[in-house]
């Protein structure tokens, strides 16, 4: 696919990183062109190159994400990812800046849909539905009634 984002990952978790690229790479759509265990190792490939996205820990030394997002162009997408429950609310006026509506427009639709006001999947992983709910290694994602039908038609069932 020639219209791939650019995305680079900031976590100073080596397990966090790993995850996050196994699930890059597992996304057509996404190309990974760094990986960062520091916000400041970062800064210099998101000011001076092409990032698109970027998957960022909020819980870092130095810098966290909060302040580093900051930093970054608009044009830069940012995914904040963290293991700490208590910056949800932190972060969340910083998310809302970026409604999932947006995020929607920005992933190819031939291969990501969203399925319910909270969730978008990649339509091409969807092994496992059971009682309108799309499981990915035991979690749960909800198909809304709205979209129920399109979803199907698009699964071929």
């Amino acid at each position: 696919m020639d219209n791939k984002l650019n995305c680079i990952i900031i976590d100073d978790e080596p397990l966090a990183r790993e995850l996050l690229k196994t699930y890059i790479f597992k996304t057509p759509s996404l190309s990974l062109s760094g990986c960062y265990e520091s916000a400041a190792d970062a800064i210099k490939s998101v000011v001076e190159g092409e990032v698109d996205l970027i998957f960022l820990d909020i819980n870092m030394p130095m810098l966290n994400g909060i302040d580093f997002a900051s930093l970054v162009p608009a044009s830069t997408r940012i995914i904040f990812v963290t293991a700490y429950d208590r910056y949800a609310l932190e972060g969340e006026p910083l998310i809302s800046l970026m409604p999932l509506h947006e995020i929607e427009e920005l992933l190819p639709q031939d291969i990501f849909m969203r399925v319910h006001r909270s969730f978008i999947v990649n339509i091409p992983e969807v092994r496992i539905i059971e009682r309108n709910r799309i499981i990915f290694d035991n979690i749960y994602i909800p198909i809304s009634e709205s979209k129920r039908e399109e979803f199907f038609s698009r699964l071929g069932k």
